[in-house]
């Protein structure tokens, strides 16, 4: 019973995407592009969640859960590599920025002598 209750929000949650948008996490990952960096996974996502309505309408809650929570999971991991390619992606401007950038060398101060 209480797999049940744990898992009914998720469950009226898929059911009340019928035909309506993604959830937030997938439509997320969309608007910010995650399909560019990691189209398997948003497909996987979308996939998951086509199977997720499919068994809300078998009746097949426990699967609709179980579905849905692998499609959030996987648009998660989308976002994931996306940030990760994004974050790549600055950090090699930034050492192409700094390779032509001048070399300064500043002396360290002398050491006080020792008494």
């Amino acid at each position: 019973m209480m797999r049940i209750v744990a898992v009914l929000p998720l469950v009226l949650a898929v059911a009340a995407c019928g035909s309506s948008p993604p959830p937030p996490s997938l439509s997320q990952a969309e608007a910010q592009g995650a399909r560019n960096f990691a189209p398997q996974e948003m497909q996987t996502a979308a996939d998951r969640l086509a199977a997720a309505r499919a068994a809300i309408e078998n009746d097949r809650q426990e699967q609709a859960a179980r579905l849905a929570q692998e499609a959030v999971v996987n648009a998660q991991l989308a976002q994931a590599r996306m940030e990760d390619a994004q974050a790549q992606a600055a950090l090699a401007e930034v050492g192409h920025a700094a390779a032509g950038a001048p070399v300064v060398v500043v002396p360290a101060p002398p050491m006080p002598a020792i008494r």
